[in-house]
């Protein structure tokens, strides 16, 4: 709607379920749909059974940025708190406030994180993560980039996409170029 003017995803659609159920759903109920989720289980919802990751939360959040942005929902303030949780509860700083470990994908069944060191786990985190906590965003950039040696010009390292994409955002032109 943003870019072309479109409202289609303002009209439902319906989406084939399991045993050929349907549900019919709009973009805004969506947000609804995922707002009442952060709401009631602030370690985020399950992006596929069990399993909750980061990376599709940091995704979902996005969605429920711009829907607010465009003044069709206000319900990003749920998703704000489970950034919080995430930094509390996901990522595991040392004494210099650097990440130390991230969890990739966290079972609220068996209370397991599994985790990766640094922040290998946090690319794409940090990328959908950037309009909408720019600080925890831009600290696992940074983390990316000075554990991989992209800003030592004498590695042969290349940034990968998002990687690249966020130090173009950043204005970081060393790790663009």
């Amino acid at each position: 709607k943003y870019v072309s003017g479109d409202d289609k995803w303002e009209q439902s659609w319906e989406i084939a379920g399991y045993e050929n159920e349907k549900f019919e759903w709009t973009q805004p109920r969506i947000v609804e749909h995922l707002h009442r989720q952060y709401t009631d289980h602030p370690e985020g919802p399950h992006c596929e059974n069990t399993k909750v990751w980061p990376f599709c939360n940091s995704a979902a959040g996005l969605g429920i940025y711009l829907s607010d942005q465009l003044g069709v929902t206000n319900a990003h303030g749920a998703f704000e708190n489970w950034i919080g949780f995430m930094k509390d509860n996901y990522m595991v700083f040392n004494n210099k406030n650097e990440i130390e470990r991230m969890t990739f994908y966290y079972d609220p069944l068996e209370s397991f994180h599994f985790t990766l060191p640094g922040t290998a786990a946090g690319a794409g985190t940090a990328f959908y993560l950037l309009p909408q906590s720019t600080e925890i965003a831009t600290q696992i950039y940074e983390g990316i980039v000075n554990t991989s040696g992209i800003r030592n010009p004498s590695t042969d390292v290349r940034p990968n996409a998002l990687a690249q994409a966020m130090a173009k955002a950043l204005g970081d032109d060393k790790v663009f170029e």
